[in-house]
């Protein structure tokens, strides 16, 4: 028994690509170690480098999120929308109610609890500059809708979609490796699978990792001071502990029985938690109000789109709420959108282009209207017409506690508080276990054709990432996930200048150039380089 573990430790360590793993690893050691070592220089280094990356590059964000939209539609409205992800006889692998739980709940499960409240309250109650309104008032509550709406919806959804998916289509259709830098064959041709692609996979690993452990903290964080809010507890490192060590046994489960009878199913009870939730805010909430509120915020979406996707700041005079708020949700968003393309695509596998692009942003869309619809009304529905300030409490008891003020004052809070601590808890289980199976393919030496990792090393990243979020939240506590989240946002800002190139290659993808290219004896020894990193 002994031996066998032996060999089974030293297979895992066999099959790792170190090119990749090495740099990473000794990058993100370094910086815990400066956190633990200089917590207030780690954090005032962090916030400075990010301020400095918002205020240069935000713009330029603006721009690659547009540009995702305009390779979507071309995408869909060329012949390559046809196309089906892994080839034409490739079947779809889940049912649709089970892939579209997956789509949601493999993104942004904690962002849409962590936010849900905050930034309609918030923007509520202090309207931007840009809007030109008075915070608290119909046209406040209809945009504070809008815009959590703008931020977490359709152009997040399409970002995430559109820059990673070249790299799944790549792989399940010609057989080229799994990893981000795949993304850049369609410009970068040859030079894709050598030093340049490295350092590109090295680039989004160090982010997507400091950014997973990241959203893993936020939601122990939200886990925790609601658990602390509803019962009375304290909010220490013992509760921190106990709830990793309980997360970390739910999503090894999950991860070892992979995604068909892990994530899958997770998915699926998360999404029927969330509907549950969503009807008793409508229905125990001021439903005619947020049938108004619904009708009012669709309308302040469609008539300030633009001019919230371009929201510029050429006098100054805007308080830097583009850079702060939008800037950073792009930053953020690109962060991710390399690993959650991937997975969007992975699990998309038999679905043809056109109907990959509808689930991955049309369906999160409408639900996430819904969603910070419904939250967001019923807090503001509480501020302005029972004196409960949720914004005081925030203030308080910080940003996580959001949600569960809102269900302390509405019936049946002895359903809803358990079910939204669950939702919680699984929300971040989902997203480690999607993105964890990402990072796991991509640091292999070699893959299988059907994109799954070995279950060890599903499970060694699990635990580097659960382990990882201890130490920050155990020993760095807020101020060094703040930092952390600072950290990954400025790769945002680098990714942001290779993702013209991804975007680019889209465009060609789609054009059918790629395809011509793969027919060459140029192309087919591109295949062939790019065969030696995948095994059947």
């Amino acid at each position: 028994m002994k031996k066998g573990k032996e060999r089974g430790v030293m297979n895992l360590l066999k099959s790792l690509n170190y090119k990749i793993f090495t740099p990473v690893a000794i990058f993100i050691v370094a910086f815990v170690i400066y956190g633990i070592a200089a917590p207030s220089s780690f954090a005032s280094f962090t916030t400075t480098v990010k301020d400095w990356a918002g205020t240069h590059f935000a713009w330029l964000a603006y721009f690659i999120i547009v540009a995702c939209v305009f390779a979507c539609i071309y995408m869909c409205i060329s012949k390559f929308g046809k196309t089906k992800i892994g080839g034409e006889d490739a079947k779809p692998e889940y049912k649709t109610f089970t892939w579209l739980a997956m789509i949601i709940c493999g993104n942004i499960g904690i962002a849409m609890m962590f936010y849900a409240v905050v930034e309609p309250a918030s923007f509520f109650s202090s309207t931007p500059v840009f809007w030109n309104l008075e915070s608290e008032t119909t046209a406040a509550a209809n945009m504070a809708v809008a815009q959590a709406t703008f931020h977490w919806g359709g152009f997040n959804w399409v970002a995430n979609m559109v820059i990673g998916f070249t790299s799944v289509y790549l792989f399940t259709n010609h057989g080229m490796p799994f990893r981000p830098s795949t993304g850049l064959y369609p410009v970068l041709k040859e030079k894709t699978f050598g030093p340049l692609g490295t350092v590109y996979d090295v680039i989004c690993l160090i982010a997507i990792m400091g950014a997973i452990i990241t959203g893993f903290g936020f939601g122990v964080m939200q886990f925790s001071t609601g658990l602390a809010y509803n019962t009375g507890l304290e909010v220490n490192n013992l509760m921190y502990i106990i709830v990793v060590a309980i997360t970390l046994l739910i999503l090894c489960f999950s991860s070892a029985r992979g995604f068909q009878k892990g994530l899958a199913v997770l998915s699926n009870i998360n999404v029927a938690g969330y509907i549950i939730l969503l009807v008793v805010l409508f229905c125990f909430g001021p439903t005619l109000k947020l049938c108004e509120l619904a009708l009012g915020s669709m309308g302040a979406l469609l008539d300030n789109f633009l001019p919230m996707a371009f929201n510029g700041d050429f006098m100054g005079d805007g308080d830097g709420w583009n850079v702060n708020n939008t800037g950073f949700t792009w930053f953020w968003t690109l962060v991710y959108s390399p690993f959650c393309g991937m997975y969007l695509a992975k699990i998309s596998r038999g679905r043809t282009i056109r109907q990959f692009i509808a689930a991955s942003t049309v369906v999160p869309t409408c639900f996430l209207f819904l969603w910070f619809c419904f939250w967001g009304g019923d807090a503001m529905n509480m501020m302005s017409f029972m004196n409960i300030n949720v914004m005081d409490v925030i203030g308080d008891w910080g940003a996580p506690v959001a949600n569960f003020v809102v269900l302390k004052y509405l019936p049946l809070k002895w359903l809803t508080i358990p079910m939204i601590l669950f939702c919680v808890m699984i929300g971040f289980v989902t997203l480690v276990d999607a993105e964890s199976n990402i990072i796991a393919g991509m640091c292999q030496k070699k893959i299988k054709r059907n994109g799954e990792a070995p279950v060890a090393l599903r499970l060694f990243f699990c635990a580097i990432l659960g382990l990882g979020t201890l130490v920050c939240l155990f020993v760095l506590n807020e101020v060094g996930m703040a930092s952390l989240q600072s950290l990954s946002v400025t790769f945002g800002a680098i990714l942001a200048f290779t993702s013209i190139i991804i975007i680019a290659g889209v465009f060609k993808l789609a054009s059918g150039s790629v395809e011509e290219r793969l027919k060459t004896p140029a192309g087919q020894a591109d295949l062939e380089r790019a065969l030696e990193f995948v095994e059947d």
